[in-house]
């Protein structure tokens, strides 16, 4: 039977409903989850409540008049809902070796991983450092005053302050504004452009979901497709702030700035973030106090442009660290096929490996001037604003990149040797952080972390599929770093004063 064959029972069943009846029941059942555990699987998973209210929106209330529909609806829902994912198992199981595991587990990963994960104060603190203090004349301020109508530091303000007001009420699923900003000092008109921001009229939903960059338009791909909701967490319905989940609203609280400048298709934006993003990895850098090469040292010393933004060199190994600010589409994290990755990563993931083994090549054979302890064992460091889920070095040199680089290279003479496959890390910047403070709390060193990773993932029965999990039981309960935590006390301050009487 084909998928849309499949589907369309729910649909159908979908459409005996009144749309907004449903969308409200199945946010009730999320907020549920919320205060509770995914261990109670009879309310549904967030993904596949999320799901049926997209198709709520999309289906619902066609047939006239509508029902009301009720808890054993949304059961029935649910049951056939499972039963059709059963029977759409992805392709990549079935037929695609220990490749197509990887690229199945990514689909989940993108789709899953985020809503299982804890919104901590650094979400908040690094948004405030790498954009709110920019300066109020920076093309990237600008951009989305325009698109918004308010500042980046008011938006992350009145987010912070309605993401307090919902943790403190956890028993409603509807946002009040009034009881959020009725005593501050903040513009009710400031609130008013916010507002619009964060949330869609129930009428526009629709639009909104047909009308967005890069739909996902299959039906069957659309069951793990990454909830479109993260940008409009919450939707006015019959003059209430309906919230779906609290965990979108922390979701897109993080995610705004950086996908608003992304999707504007302004020339030189997305430049002018990687220049910051840059700045920002080279801080945490130095706060480590390592013996440090940046571009424009090894630009000069190797003699060419091809070069890593950073070595750190170490008496154990050289590592090399490249900075993208990058991201897949979300037709390829729902369908990671090979050409489409290449394509997709060919300015990242694909130059920063060349780039990588050229430069290593370099230090091994003719980098004079440069104090690089080890010239024979390298490790490769691609880190990212999104995570992209790719798995280890070895997993992603047998998916695409061994095959991407390896002609380059051959035509470069690069040695792709000169870096094993095992030896390349690809993280986030949510990744990236933790283990800059287990390096300045001294619980380990980075050559001892790469190495421990190199050693669990050669054995199957130890492979991790983050980085971040080689190292996770190192980190602090409450890790501390400077250039997060006084942007955050900075910004704590602005806040307070807007509370002030």
């Amino acid at each position: 039977m084909d998928t849309h064959s499949l589907l369309k029972p729910i649909h159908n069943k979908l459409g005996e409903y009144d749309t907004a009846q449903l969308v409200t029941l199945l946010s009730v059942k999320l907020h549920g989850i919320e205060k509770g555990s995914f261990a109670d699987a009879h309310l549904g998973l967030p993904w596949e409540l999320l799901l049926l209210i997209k198709w709520s929106y999309e289906y619902g209330g066609l047939k006239y008049p509508p029902k009301p529909p009720s808890e054993q609806v949304i059961v029935q829902l649910l049951n056939r809902l499972r039963e059709i994912e059963g029977e759409l198992q992805a392709s990549y199981l079935n037929n695609g070796g220990t490749v197509g595991l990887s690229k199945f587990l990514r689909t989940l990963a993108f789709q899953q991983f985020r809503y299982q994960q804890s919104f901590g104060s650094w979400i908040l603190a690094r948004s405030y450092s790498l954009f709110c203090e920019l300066p109020i004349d920076h093309p990237l301020q600008i951009a989305f005053a325009d698109a918004t109508g308010i500042s980046m530091v008011d938006f992350l303000e009145l987010g912070f302050l309605s993401w307090t007001w919902l943790q403190n009420f956890p028993d409603s699923i509807y946002y009040k504004p009034n009881e959020v900003f009725g005593s501050s000092r903040i513009d009710p008109e400031v609130v008013k452009l916010y507002l619009k921001v964060v949330s869609l009229e129930f009428e526009d939903v629709k639009n909104f979901l047909r009308d967005r960059p890069h739909t996902v338009r299959n039906p069957g791909l659309q069951l793990i497709e990454p909830t479109p909701f993260v940008r409009f967490p919450i939707v006015l319905l019959s003059n209430q702030y309906l919230v779906y989940s609290r965990r979108l609203f922390e979701l897109m609280l993080g995610d705004l700035f950086y996908d608003i400048i992304k999707n504007m298709g302004v020339a030189g934006l997305s430049e002018q973030f990687g220049s910051i993003f840059e700045k920002y990895v080279r801080q945490a850098l130095v706060a480590c106090k390592f013996r440090m090469f940046d571009e424009a040292e090894l630009s000069a010393k190797l003699h060419g442009n091809k070069v890593t933004d950073f070595v750190l060199s170490f008496n154990e190994c050289t590592v090399l660290i490249e900075v993208k600010s990058v991201e897949l589409r979300p037709s390829v994290k729902v369908y990671p096929e090979t050409k489409t990755l290449v394509r997709e990563l060919q300015d990242s993931v694909i130059k920063g490996t060349l780039q990588g083994l050229s430069v290593a090549q370099k230090l091994k054979t003719s980098a004079e001037g440069l104090d690089i302890s080890n010239r024979e064992k390298f490790y490769l460091i691609i880190i990212t604003y999104r995570d992209l889920y790719l798995g280890s070095g070895e997993d992603v040199w047998k998916e695409f990149l061994g095959s991407a680089v390896g002609s380059a290279c051959k035509n470069l003479d690069i040695d792709t040797n000169m870096i094993p496959p095992s030896n390349i890390v690809i993280m986030s910047i949510e990744e990236f952080d933790p283990l800059v403070s287990i390096l300045l709390d001294k619980r380990s060193t980075l050559p001892s972390i790469l190495d421990e990773m190199v050693k669990s993932n050669s054995d199957p029965r130890t492979k991790k599929l983050s980085f971040w999990q080689h190292y996770a039981h190192l980190v602090k309960k409450s890790p501390k770093l400077q250039y997060l935590d006084e942007p955050l006390a900075r910004f704590y301050d602005r806040v307070e004063t807007k509370l002030l009487s």
